[in-house]
């Protein structure tokens, strides 16, 4: 869960705008030193997966990479 106006702020920062934009925003709260409070959730599967294994898993890698160096 994300607060409205943190969102908001890392929001406009953030690159992303696809399966990374969460950790990106996560990313970017650590950076400038916010507050980050995990709260556990209930996870339910919902069927047939939108996933590309290996597609996804490089791109995931890719935006690591350009999170740490770019």
């Amino acid at each position: 869960a994300f607060r409205r106006d943190v969102v908001l702020d890392l929001g406009k920062k953030a690159r992303d705008r696809h399966w990374f934009w969460d950790t990106e925003v996560l990313v970017l709260a650590q950076r400038e030193g916010r507050r980050i409070k995990e709260i556990p959730v209930e996870w339910r599967h919902g069927g047939a997966t939108k996933v590309r294994f290996w597609n996804d898993i490089i791109y995931m890698f890719r935006q690591i990479v350009r999170m740490r160096f770019g």
